[in-house]
């Protein structure tokens, strides 16, 4: 794995998410490599890419199985790379990749504030949505607690406010999508109620809104190899606890 210094990467181009929260996510998405691939369902690569031409190719060649995954430091899934229309080349790039991933979470979180979240709550809620696909899911409890565990916030599991709390669950995700925003979200970065945000940039408001559904890798049977033009895989399952 490459080295990285992540602190001024992440304070550069993780535009308006707190540098501790996102080094702490990075951190449990790719363990700062940036040539990270995460496939979706139960499996995993036999052997990580060791070059940024080595994870391009990889790439190129999951696609083209229709096979699910995600990338680089913040791991963006293959629906968000083709919803914004972005070139492998520029998904491992390690800022682009980084401005990505913020851009997901801040939309998470703002789904989380409109849903009754508040506070560490959204926070935690908006961490669920980035690795499930949906703030409500408790699939990805773990996930959320060991990320703010890093940055010294342990909150007890959150559920949304009374004022929100007919509002119907979000069905829960297969893939890791950013959520459709609208101009009357609320914007986390106007009054936020944690100390974990700070001013806005707006580096992907050309990005269009429509999520692009990927399906998961077939679990069925046994353990399966897929050629990956020198990147063989086996299954296994990828959410973590």
């Amino acid at each position: 794995m490459p080295t990285f210094d992540s602190a001024p990467i992440i304070e550069t181009c993780a535009a308006g998410v707190d540098a501790r929260l996102f080094t702490s996510l990075v951190r449990q998405e790719s363990n700062f490599n940036p040539f990270a691939i995460g496939l979706d369902g139960k499996a995993v690569l036999k052997a990580q890419p060791r070059s940024y031409e080595e994870a391009v190719k990889t790439a190129v060649n999951l696609r083209r199985q229709g096979i699910g995954f995600s990338v680089g430091l913040s791991q963006v899934h293959i629906s968000n790379v083709v919803r914004l229309k972005m070139t492998w080349q520029e998904a491992f790039d390690p800022c682009t990749n980084l401005r990505t991933g913020s851009e997901i979470f801040r939309g998470f979180y703002t789904q989380a504030v409109q849903a009754g979240y508040r506070s560490d709550s959204a926070v935690f809620a908006a961490l669920r949505g980035f690795n499930s696909g949906s703030v409500h899911n408790p699939v990805s409890n773990g996930y959320a607690k060991a990320i703010l565990g890093r940055v010294g916030v342990a909150p007890a599991t959150p559920s949304p406010s009374v004022v929100s709390a007919s509002l119907p669950a979000v069905a829960a995700e297969s893939t890791r999508t950013a959520p459709e925003q609208d101009g009357s979200s609320p914007d986390m970065f106007a009054a936020p109620s944690t100390s974990l945000f700070g001013e806005r940039h707006d580096v992907l408001a050309q990005a269009k809104s429509a999520s692009v559904a990927v399906a998961d890798v077939a679990q069925a049977g046994a353990p399966q190899s897929i050629e990956t033009g020198g990147a063989p895989v086996v299954l296994r399952a990828s959410v973590v606890p």
